[in-house]
């Protein structure tokens, strides 16, 4: 209910059709999607309305989940310390999450250790 209330052209009828969508949706998912929906949020160009809401949400269900729960937070924090204009474009936030989450499970840490050894 949060998410559709605060979407403009979200009336009763659209906010019950896509509830059971809403609920699917992960916790990490659920979590960017309350921390960065605004009044002024956009899809590109598009501003979110009533009649992209249900899109977004099933573009967020594609999306992978996080398993490292302290790198999640370091992503919230690296996306919250972003401009205005970025942390409103749920295009700029779905892309920088994928690629964020598939380099996280891709074993980032491995990577890291690889690059100690080496010096």
């Amino acid at each position: 209910y949060n998410i559709c209330h605060r979407v403009d052209g979200v009336g009763p009828g659209t906010a019950v059709a896509i509830l059971p969508k809403i609920r699917e949706l992960k916790q990490p998912h659920a979590r960017v999607i309350n921390s960065f929906l605004s009044d002024n949020a956009c899809f590109g160009d598009k501003p979110i309305d009533g009649n992209n809401i249900l899109s977004l949400i099933n573009l967020w269900l594609s999306l992978p989940v996080p398993k490292n729960n302290k790198a999640f937070e370091k992503l919230i924090t690296k996306l919250s310390g972003q401009p205005k204009e970025k942390k409103n474009d749920f295009m700029f936030l779905i892309h920088t999450y994928k690629t964020e989450v598939n380099k996280m499970d891709a074993g980032g840490k491995i990577a890291t250790g690889i690059r100690n050894l080496l010096g």
